[in-house]
């Protein structure tokens, strides 16, 4: 049996390749947080520029977790806003905290 040219659903009809997927961060940097939206764009502000100039491979190389430990302000939408990965943790104990961003982080 062989394959016609321009006949749907033959093996000529394949969609492209998926993109492959972005390297793991060699770094996880975890910021335990509660109700910080205040004083949170100034510390995120100083991470981006020490990212910005890691010369281990640049600002890819080191993801930021936002541990929320379920603030009542705008913490997590600031973090979110800022590019940063937000995990928020119910138990109201810092380690729980530090631990819960550990846990959903993916650098070496």
């Amino acid at each position: 049996m062989g394959f016609s040219a321009g006949m749907p659903g033959r093996a000529l009809d394949r969609a492209p390749p998926a993109p492959a997927p972005a390297p793991a961060p060699r770094f996880s940097l975890i910021i335990p947080a509660y109700n910080e939206a205040a004083l949170l764009p100034r510390l995120l502000d100083s991470v981006e520029v020490a990212r910005r100039h890691y010369k281990g491979g640049g600002p890819e190389a080191i993801e930021v977790i936002v541990a929320d430990n379920r603030s009542s302000d705008d913490t997590a939408a600031l973090a979110r806003g800022r590019g940063c990965r937000v995990v928020t943790v119910e138990k109201r104990v810092i380690a729980a905290v530090r631990n819960g961003g550990a846990r959903n982080s993916r650098g070496e």
